[in-house]
């Protein structure tokens, strides 16, 4: 009786583990696979699995801010495929308005806790935003960056390519924010 039992306890213990990664039950390992998805340009898987993580992760795990930034990566190239489909929708004269839901994930982890993201995430989201042409997003992160982050030179920089860029899309909504930041002229 006592052999079948330990014999019982080794098959969980060694089975126990790969049930466990079968499933997805480690929200670290599901920000990898998150991660893999993004990398293959599959948007709303790697969104699930970033959402997953975060609603398993503790605040305190290292993989949960990478769970976070993910999340936001993946909701700025959500929101560019969402804004270029209303481009093209749009009939004469209409100027449709990018969805913010990038933007605003990131502000509301990174906006209130200066230590929340470094400058360099910072700098990566406004880039990021810049290459999608979500360009107003982009100054309002520039906007807040700048108080949570003031005197940041690299993080000022990031104006300058934000406003060439929008100069080059001809975004004049942008444009005009930027040069409220002293940006334009």
């Amino acid at each position: 009786m006592f052999v079948r039992a330990k014999a019982a306890a080794r098959v969980v213990v060694l089975v126990l583990p790969g049930l466990v990664a079968c499933t997805g039950a480690d929200p670290a390992l599901e920000v990898g696979r998150a991660s893999q998805a993004l990398g293959r340009g599959a948007v709303h898987e790697a969104l699930e699995r970033y959402e997953s993580a975060l609603g398993a992760l503790p605040q305190t795990d290292p993989a949960w801010k990478r769970a976070k930034l993910g999340r936001v990566e993946a909701l700025i190239l959500l929101d560019r495929e969402d804004f270029e489909r209303a481009l093209r929708q749009a009939k004469e004269g209409e100027s449709p308005t990018a969805p913010r839901r990038g933007e605003l994930a990131f502000l509301e982890f990174a906006g209130a806790d200066p230590s929340a993201a470094s400058s360099k995430e910072w700098r990566s989201v406004l880039g990021k935003l810049t290459q999608s042409a979500l360009f107003d997003s982009a100054v309002a992160v520039l906007a807040k960056g700048l108080e949570v982050h003031a005197g940041d030179a690299e993080l000022a920089r990031c104006g300058d390519a934000i406003r060439d860029a929008a100069a080059k899309a001809g975004a004049k909504g942008a444009l005009g924010a930027l040069a409220g930041l002293g940006y334009v002229d």
